[in-house]
């Protein structure tokens, strides 16, 4: 993959079965596709990673936390730390 021109870091945790399918599936279906997807998983119990795998896209890539920070604040930074992109923007995976 080329460089892309925008990161977007979604921090989530144990919303494998609510929220993360629609949210990660509302990004991938944009028309512009230069961006890449940075899921930041908060030490979830349930099958977010299978989920997140599970769309078998090259643009989304999966960090799996081991402790729980509490708050969205820590990993949404590891997430930053991890990007690409010329750009950087956050999405909730509760959108």
């Amino acid at each position: 993959m080329t460089r892309p021109k925008v990161s977007i870091v979604v921090s989530t945790h144990n919303r494998a079965e609510s929220y993360l399918p629609d949210c990660l599936m509302s990004i991938v279906k944009q028309s512009f596709d230069k961006f890449e997807i940075i899921v930041v998983d908060d030490a979830s119990t349930d099958n977010t990673k299978e989920v997140v795998g599970g769309f078998n896209d090259e643009r989304i890539r999966y960090v799996q936390r081991t402790v729980n920070y509490g708050s969205d604040t820590r990993p949404k930074n590891e997430g930053a730390a991890l990007a690409k992109g010329k750009y950087l923007m956050f999405v909730d995976d509760d959108v």
